[in-house]
């Protein structure tokens, strides 16, 4: 069984190679670490749509629906929640989202630690889909659907799940795949195996384009989802 974080995934993703891996069929991509006698039973791909851009969501449900109809993986949703931040001459700048936002900021405010200020701000950060996929890998090793484990995430809010399925089922195992700048220091320390994902097989996995799909409005016809721009 392979669980992702897609949203830890997708943002390694762009800190690394900006977008043009994003296009990503995950399945091809646990494909590659499989060993000969290894059979995938299912993929669980958590996932949420960042809200206000409707661009990006478009692009984010093409993808989504690539992934349902072509490799036969249905994402698992939840959702990004309105948060509260403050920013004093003691919280560093350089960490602000977006970067238009931290320049604007730097502008307005001076060099860091030269004023006092305290601004508050709304913004939206991703909930949930670590839970749910702590929970997802806990409940699915209680059902024996799997032997072995593969972990798609640097996110380290699922360690205590997998150490609970080590200690209640030792006999299952875990793979973790580290995408491009994950640490993930505890993953690291309870998984019998750690990997971080090479770009070689990030360029093999991805989806063709375009991606030919029945119209789910009317069967007999075929659409193509095309690999958005910025994406290549």
């Amino acid at each position: 069984m392979v669980y992702i974080d897609g949203y830890n995934v997708s943002r390694s993703l762009k800190s690394k190679y900006g977008k043009r891996y994003y296009w990503l069929n995950y399945k091809a991509l646990a494909e590659q670490y499989l060993k000969d006698d290894d059979t995938l039973v299912g993929v669980r791909y958590f996932t949420a749509v960042y809200p206000g851009d409707i661009q990006g969501e478009e692009k984010h449900r093409r993808y989504m629906q690539a992934l349902t109809q072509y490799v036969g993986i249905s994402p698992i949703m939840w959702d990004f929640q309105i948060v509260h931040k403050t920013i004093t001459e003691k919280n560093p700048r350089e960490w602000l989202d977006p970067p238009s936002f931290q320049a604007t900021m730097n502008t307005y405010l001076g060099p860091q630690g030269k004023n006092h200020f305290s601004i508050q701000y709304k913004t939206y950060e991703e909930k949930k889909s670590d839970v749910n996929m702590a929970l997802a890998i806990y409940r699915d090793a209680a059902k024996n659907k799997y032997e072995k484990a593969i972990l798609i995430t640097g996110d380290n809010d699922i360690a205590p799940a997998v150490k609970l399925v080590r200690g209640d089922f030792p006999e299952k195992e875990f793979m973790v795949l580290f995408p491009p700048g994950g640490k993930g220091r505890t993953l690291k320390k309870i998984c019998q195996i750690k990997q971080i994902i090479q770009e070689q097989q990030l360029r093999i996995a991805q989806l063709p384009n375009p991606v030919m799909v029945k119209d789910p409005q009317n069967p007999t016809q075929w659409i193509a989802l095309n690999r958005p721009t910025d994406w290549q």
